[in-house]
């Protein structure tokens, strides 16, 4: 069955993207393992989309990389660019496979071995390559537009962000004023409460001086007196 062949490429293809070898003996023993009904006509389908999608790697990654806006072919989940490179292979050198059964096979694939959330960015990926190949002229146009709203996209966010970091920057300068004038007024109402307490001290000793004085005064008019 093709779909076993498929599963088989897939697999080859995903070990290649980590060692860069074609490993002969694991395609041999995937294609005689119970696991897979594979036929001899599925063998030679199998081969001709292995053999072609690595010796055709490069260009068949340029495509990804071309329509993964926002993203770095090298931070691709290694299964689902093992899964499109598959695909786009179908889609632009098999005639005889209609591109509709090439994304419901790599959907299929990634349903059984990717995340959640490969599939509908596998099926955005290769819808993407057949309008390209289907009609270059009219998708380059929607590219660029497609490019041109994504980069105001991207402008807008980051102006967002600068705006809300500048805004951040005036209300923690406005905190710090804030901070150092309750400090300085705090500072200011404890000086003066110890000004005025260091007053009273002084004026109860100059009150206590005040009443010595008295007394001795007292103490010396009264020895005068008796002294008469």
């Amino acid at each position: 069955m093709r779909k076993d062949a498929r599963e088989i490429i897939f697999k080859l293809i995903f070990e290649y993207l980590f060692t860069g070898n074609i490993n002969t003996e694991s395609k041999l023993d995937m294609m005689v393992s119970d696991e897979f009904a594979i036929t001899e006509e599925d063998k030679i389908f199998a081969d001709i989309i292995y053999e072609g999608t690595i010796r055709n790697i490069e260009e068949l990654k340029g495509y990804v990389e071309k329509h993964s806006i926002g993203f770095d072919i090298e931070r691709i989940y290694k299964t689902d660019l093992a899964i499109l490179l598959l695909a786009i292979f179908e889609i632009k050198y098999l005639d005889d496979v209609p591109n509709k059964v090439s994304i419901n096979e790599a959907l299929n694939l990634a349903a059984r071995y990717c995340s959640e959330k490969s599939g509908s960015y596998i099926n955005g990926i290769l819808a993407q390559v057949i309008a390209e190949m289907n009609d270059p002229e009219a998708f380059a146009i929607a590219d660029a537009l497609a490019k041109e709203k994504a980069k105001a996209k991207m402008e807008a966010v980051m102006k967002a962000k600068a705006e809300k970091k500048e805004a951040d920057k005036e209300a923690a300068i406005a905190l710090a004023k804030a901070n150092f004038k309750a400090n300085a007024i705090a500072k200011a109402i404890a000086e003066a409460e110890a000004e005025t307490e260091n007053e009273n001290v002084l004026s109860i000793e100059n009150a206590e001086t005040e009443i010595n004085e008295n007394e001795t005064e007292e103490k010396i008019v009264e020895v005068e007196k008796s002294e008469t």
